[in-house]
């Protein structure tokens, strides 16, 4: 891929990242993976892990996710039960599509 290839248009890079992202269990998501996120702190965008931490609710186990929306700096916290589908890219994903 040269330069040129790279998009820069932020709804082109949106859709690349859409259209290669994979749906996969919350748990194996890994810091620098980057996943679809939505909530009252992310206005439905695509944000980098930086931290996962998985621990049980009872006897239900949960993953914890600190994400970074690189648009604008903000940190969340996603607390998601482990077997929950994340929209997800891995690193190599994510460049290709212009996230990074």
């Amino acid at each position: 891929m040269t330069r040129a290839d790279t998009p820069t248009n932020p709804r082109t890079i949106a859709r690349r990242a859409t259209a290669a992202a994979r749906e996969r269990r919350a748990d194996k998501v890994a810091p620098g993976w980057w996943v679809f996120s939505h909530g009252p702190n992310l206005l439905g965008s695509w944000t980098e892990v930086t931290t996962t931490t998985r621990y049980r609710d009872g006897n239900r186990p949960m993953v914890r996710m600190t994400v970074t929306d690189p648009a604008t700096g903000r940190t969340a916290t996603v607390e998601t039960a482990a077997g929950m589908p994340a929209w997800c890219l891995t690193p190599t994903e994510a460049r290709r599509a212009g996230l990074t």
